[in-house]
């Protein structure tokens, strides 16, 4: 982790978790039409295979090209697997009290997985080779899709969907918006190293938002669209800033939290990961409050606030470190806070959205939320570098108190973020609870068709 690789470093994240965010709705799609458990099975064969591949990418050292587009391929798998890991969960446990905590411990996945991905990446880094971080991820991914292939029950397709036919696929649409997902993170990852002086990188800017509104466009009008936009409640997609705006000011909090033990305050890798273990405790928390929070009835609403006000509160207490401080004080309790948002903000939105849409679009849901979850966190660090590196040129050069500076200015970017989703969550809270009357939703032309 080289101080003056960090133009560069942000796309070991933003090309895994771009092609997440891209492709979470194909997945659950797919899973709906093919069954779930074929999907996830498929999905984790394709993590294997990329994670194998991607250690391999250690033997193309004079083009790092290699390893970005193994990273991207590894997503898909995690596209693949998010959608349908959901459907898997909610078809096997029936409405209860049960169901609720699994959800709450499903949320805890993410807070642990930022320890676990820490601790065993800092681990091989320093004592064997990075490569060994993926090769263990293959690994692991390969045992799991034999233990699925075991142990997970048969998917029951449909009648409706067994006479799916892939004629009614929408190719057009998924092309267009897969396409403007990709170069639009593609152009804010580019960004901090190719600055906007080059022609290329708002020419790729104008065609990316082109076609996403294209793909928004087809889904308008094709039979059965990837995401059938007319069949949502305008109101539920306030849920969907609030993620985006969280989850952008999480990875941001993450990305340069992680590299200010490293480089401001010179920590090995593995002391840096330690820092970060009160996490995973802290989650364990937070999933029991938070599936007390659901059995006892506290409303989504309340609950999103609370999980983007820890989000505001942590980013704040980053902002304001020095890199001479103990750990004990921003950085532990800012830890703390970033736990609990990320246990709530899954389930919270999950439910809230799922309210905003029709029964028989239900899983649709889920994977929505997924994909500004995972899309938003290819998006954060290179957006804050972009804004890093036109205040503060020489910043990311350099350690000690000029790298803290960096951390400021980045973490200021998040504050406003997160900022704003408290904004829009304490809206929604309020209009959800007091002045919204249909608590289920009904397209208009559903109305139509039943009058």
């Amino acid at each position: 982790v080289q101080p003056s690789h960090l133009l560069e470093l942000g796309w070991c994240n933003a090309a895994f978790a771009t092609t997440v965010g891209s492709f979470v709705i194909i997945g659950g799609k797919l899973g709906d039409v093919l069954g779930h458990k074929y999907i996830f099975c498929i999905g984790y064969g394709w993590l294997a295979l990329w994670s194998l591949l991607t250690g391999f990418s250690r033997y193309s050292k004079a083009n790092p090209v290699f390893y970005y587009f193994c990273r991207g391929a590894q997503g898909i798998g995690a596209g693949l697997l998010t959608p349908t890991s959901v459907a898997i969960l909610g078809k096997t446990y029936p409405e209860c009290k049960r169901k609720n905590y699994i959800f709450a411990f499903f949320g805890a996945c993410a807070p642990w997985g930022v320890v676990c991905g820490l601790t065993f990446s800092a681990l091989f880094t320093q004592l064997s080779h990075w490569s060994w971080t993926y090769w263990s991820m293959g690994i692991v991914a390969t045992l799991i899709t034999a233990m699925t292939i075991i142990v997970i029950p048969a998917d029951k397709i449909s009648e409706c969907n067994k006479s799916y036919t892939y004629r009614d696929f929408d190719y057009l649409g998924g092309f267009c918006g897969i396409t403007g997902l990709i170069l639009f993170s593609i152009v804010w990852n580019q960004a901090p190293k190719a600055t906007f002086h080059n022609p290329y990188i708002y020419v790729l800017l104008i065609v990316s938002v082109l076609l996403m509104a294209a793909a928004l466009y087809i889904d308008t009008k094709v039979k059965d669209p990837l995401i059938p936009w007319t069949d949502i409640c305008p109101d539920t997609f306030r849920v969907l800033v609030c993620v985006f705006l969280a989850y952008l000011s999480f990875t941001i909090w993450l990305f340069y939290g992680f590299r200010y033990s490293v480089i401001a305050r010179e920590d090995t890798l593995l002391s840096g990961a330690a820092r970060a273990s009160p996490m995973a405790v802290a989650a364990i928390i937070a999933t029991i409050v938070g599936g007390i929070a659901i059995n006892m009835g506290v409303p989504p609403q309340i609950r999103l606030l609370f999980a983007l006000i820890c989000v505001c509160v942590a980013t704040i207490l980053m902002g304001t470190v020095t890199s001479g401080q103990i750990f004990w004080g921003e950085v532990f309790v800012s830890i703390i806070f970033i736990a609990f948002a990320l246990d709530i903000i899954f389930p919270a939105a999950t439910l809230m959205f799922s309210d905003g849409v029709p029964d028989e679009l239900k899983g649709i849901s889920a994977g929505l939320i997924a994909t500004v979850l995972n899309y938003s966190t290819a998006l954060g660090p290179g957006i804050a570098t972009t804004i890093v590196r036109y205040r503060c040129s020489d910043c990311l050069a350099r350690s000690g108190p000029t790298f803290t500076r960096s951390v400021h200015i980045a973490c200021y970017f998040a504050i406003g973020c997160s900022g704003l989703g408290v904004l829009v969550a304490i809206y929604g809270a309020i209009y959800e609870l007091f002045f919204r009357k249909d608590k289920k939703y009904v397209p208009k032309h559903k109305e139509v068709e039943s009058s």
